[in-house]
This record gives structure tokens, sequence and C-alpha cells, in this order.
């Protein structure tokens, strides 16, 4: 009987750890972000840490479910120029921001502690900081499942 149950323990343990590998190699990643469309612009949107890994809430862009903010990775989407909004917790902390045609933000989802519990607050990043900090990350193309 306590065979069985090791196994059992094995085959769970095995199937989270398949479920965390999703994405690519930091290198396979950056090789295949496409070129940015004319007349868009890109968000590239990233969680650096892996403070608070169960901290994991939908990110949403202008209300859109866009990604989840999970622990070291990083995903983008393209959009049109325009005003846009983002969110990822429950403690109603947005970021805004205005994306023209060409331009790439860098939005960094930090971990804070409210409280609720953990929270992520998003924050815009200069370019050289966000590349900077998203490296070593894994990469989610967009359309991917996260």
């Amino acid at each position: 009987m306590k065979s069985r149950w090791r196994w059992v323990v094995i085959a769970v343990l095995g199937g989270l750890l398949s479920a965390c590998a999703t994405g690519q190699t930091p290198q396979e990643s950056v090789d295949k972000v496409p070129q940015l469309a004319a007349g868009q612009g890109r968000i590239y949107i990233y969680r650096n840490s892996s403070r608070a890994p169960l901290v994991r809430p939908a990110v949403r862009l202008n209300g859109e479910v866009v990604g989840s903010a999970k622990p070291n990775v990083a995903f983008f989407v393209d959009r049109n120029p325009g005003e846009y909004e983002i969110e990822a917790s429950a403690e109603e902390k947005q970021l805004r921001f205005t994306l023209s045609a060409g331009e790439e933000k860098f939005v960094r989802l930090r971990v804070t502690f409210g409280l609720i519990g953990g929270a992520i607050v998003p924050e815009l990043s200069d370019k050289d900081t966000g590349q900077s900090e998203m490296k070593g990350l894994t990469l989610i193309q967009p359309g991917a499942k996260q």
C-alpha cells in the first residue's frame, strides 16, 4: 500500500512540475520574437521575481485578460496606438500610459504585500532597465497558454 501512494505522489509532483515548464528558454524565445507590425506598438509585461510564487493574478489590459503574473515570466502584446491601463491585482493598482506606433513599453509586475496578502503592482520601466530585467526570464509567445 505504501508503494502505491509513493507512485501517486510522484505522478502528481511530476504533473505539477511539467505544468510549470511552459514557454521557451530565454535565447530560443528572443530569437523568435516577431517584427512589430507597421502602425502598432508593443507592450512587454514581466515579473522578474519569485517572491510570493502562488500570487499569480490575471493581467488585464483595458479590461481584457492578456496573461497572468507568473514568477520569472515575460510576455508581450502588440496593440494599436492609444491609451492603455494595466491591472493585475484585486487591490485596484492600475498603471495608465499612452502607446505610440513603433514604441515599446516595458511593464514590471512588482510583488507587494497588502492587507489581504500578496498583490501585484504594475510599473513602467525604461527600455534599458526592462531589457536588462527580462534577461533570463521565460518569454511566453502571444497566443500560448500560460
